[in-house]
């Protein structure tokens, strides 16, 4: 698995684990081929094999846990996806998580519309994602995200090449002291 939910799978495993009792197990496979091992496809990045395998169970629970896998795998979904699942499921765990994935998800996003509603709705943490929202903002609000992207941007040449010149005309004298004062 590509990502650190281990605790969270020994939560989850019993779950799926009892989503067919004993009993109904031994008459399934007496009539028919048994279902697919969920957790193993998860395991596997096989999101739309897991959410049709999931699909067949009786409890809803299997197919947003899916969906929440899905979900904290690097590039498995779009930032307005995440967002939205981290809006109707604000007590989930690894919050933190999502929200990193939603962030590189909108770093990565090209359509200007979809990146600017994410932005709206949620301010990013990473420096990417900041710059991404600097660059689908208003001429009012794109030099406060210019001078967050800079700021939490990291300290090497390739960020500095990647920062757009004219977000870099945007930055004060402060933001250069902001930026030297988070690095340092």
């Amino acid at each position: 698995m590509r990502f650190p939910v281990l605790g969270l799978l020994v939560l989850v495993v019993p779950v799926l684990a009892f989503a067919v009792p004993p009993r109904a197990l031994a008459a399934q496979s007496a009539t028919q081929p048994a279902r697919p091992d969920v957790m193993a496809l998860i395991r596997a990045d096989q999101w739309s094999e897991a959410e049709a395998a999931a699909a067949e169970h009786a409890d809803p629970v299997v197919g947003k846990l899916v969906t929440y896998f899905r979900l904290l795998a690097p590039g498995a979904a779009s930032a307005r996806e995440i967002g939205r699942f981290m809006t109707e499921n604000a007590d989930w765990p690894l919050q933190y998580l999502l929200a990193r994935r939603r962030d590189e998800a909108l770093a990565a996003e090209a359509d200007d519309a979809a990146a600017r509603a994410e932005c709206a709705r949620a301010t990013p943490r990473l420096a990417a994602a900041l710059l991404r929202c600097a660059a689908v903002a208003s001429p009012a609000e794109r030099p406060h995200l210019a001078a967050e992207a800079w700021i939490a941007g990291p300290a090497n040449a390739a960020w500095e090449a990647r920062f757009p010149p004219e977000d870099a005309a945007l930055l004060t004298a402060q933001d250069q002291w902001n930026r030297f004062a988070a690095l340092a």
